[in-house]
């Protein structure tokens, strides 16, 4: 087995390895025990940052404050991250390292309707539809029984889910549309075209159809969100309990903590132990997801390391988090990049990681040089 793996990998130097080549090789590199395979790992690791296209100009560096005034507006340690085009990746099979390092999410759900079926959904770029008698993913007919009597039963709730590093978007059964974020839950009525009313978790975009006399309603852990027509975003992800909802579009009412607030297009209301209140919305950062990137404004290593780990479906320690909690980035980075991609820009912050192995189960350990 060595010698096939050193011949591989002696072709994946010189650039002639195939597809099946570079397929053989990853799959012999799940059979090494560890320190075998993370000699490999490190090795190939080493050859593909040799092999990447030159850098932009800006690379990225510390950014020192130039000024006292400046100074006085910032605490902690500031990086910045350049944007990377696909340009900028080195090799098409920079991406096949999803079996070690994971693929960024795609869409994976799990629907489990009122009447007890259940369906595991991972077909990309599929649209999934569900009206009152019928489940569509795409063009493929899933569930074509829901009945009227089912519809009409009292309390009775579909339920869609998605995984870390799964995503989806659903057609509701009024016509509403709504895209979800990994690791999010929605769960709505199954009479939902006459009773607009759903819960959920997580992170999901609404995009509301209007319906003058059925008010849309959303229920998070500590917020309720009422619109008649709208779009706008949902996210509980904060372990503290913080949440937040940003308008696109229209006007939402939001309650919580027995308060009650109006948002017109570009606002958020940000509820907490604090209470509710009202803030401008950088719409454009609170998207990144839909317009695949990861956007980070003033965002500390944790952060954007807690993010990954929802995209990617990966596992990460973080050595000595309150170092990295001082560290904050800026910049883009697509989403489209394999996690390898997105921790390896990191390397360029005096932040790296390691692959290590805990009872047959990899995991990801980070921490600051």
């Amino acid at each position: 087995m060595s010698d096939t793996i050193q011949h591989l990998f002696a072709k994946i130097q010189r650039n002639a390895a195939t597809d099946a080549d570079i397929d053989c090789f990853r799959e012999l590199l799940k059979t090494l025990p560890e320190e075998e395979y993370a000699y490999w790992l490190d090795k190939w690791t080493a050859h593909m940052e040799e092999q990447e296209v030159e850098r932009p100009v800006s690379m990225p560096r510390r950014i020192f404050v130039a000024t006292a005034a400046l100074a006085a507006l910032f605490i902690g340690a500031f990086f910045l991250i350049p944007k990377f085009s696909n340009q900028e990746i080195a090799e098409e099979h920079i991406a096949q390292m999803d079996s070690i390092i994971a693929a960024p999410a795609g869409n994976r759900a799990v629907l489990k309707l009122a009447s007890g079926e259940e369906f595991n959904l991972n077909q990309d770029g599929d649209f999934l539809k569900i009206d009152q008698s019928s489940v569509r993913l795409g063009e493929r007919t899933l569930f074509d029984k829901l009945s009227a009597e089912e519809s009409n039963a009292a309390i009775q709730y579909h339920v869609l889910t998605t995984p870390k590093g799964g995503t989806m978007k659903v057609e509701l059964p009024d016509g509403s549309k709504v895209q979800m974020n990994a690791n999010s839950t929605l769960r709505f009525r199954a009479d939902f075209a006459l009773h607009r009313e759903l819960q959920m978790s997580g992170e999901l975009f609404f995009d509301v159809k209007r319906d003058e006399k059925h008010p849309f309603i959303v229920h998070t852990p500590n917020q309720r969100v009422k619109v008649l027509g709208t779009s706008f975003n949902i996210n509980t992800y904060d372990a503290d309990g913080r949440e937040e909802t940003s308008v696109a579009s229209g006007l939402v009412e939001v309650s919580a903590a027995k308060q009650v607030v109006y948002l017109a297009k570009n606002q958020q209301a940000v509820s907490n132990k604090a209470g509710l209140s009202v803030h401008d919305a950088d719409m454009s950062l609170i998207l990144d997801w839909l317009s695949n990137e990861f956007i980070f404004k003033n965002a500390t290593a944790i952060e954007v390391l807690r993010e990954f780990e929802r995209w990617y479906a990966i596992e990460i320690e973080v050595v000595d988090p309150h170092l990295l909690a001082k560290t904050r980035l800026w910049g883009n980075v697509q989403r489209s990049l394999n996690a390898y991609k997105a921790l390896a820009q990191l390397n360029y912050f005096d932040i790296q990681y390691e692959v290590i192995s805990e009872g047959g189960k990899k995991k990801i350990k980070v921490f600051k040089k």
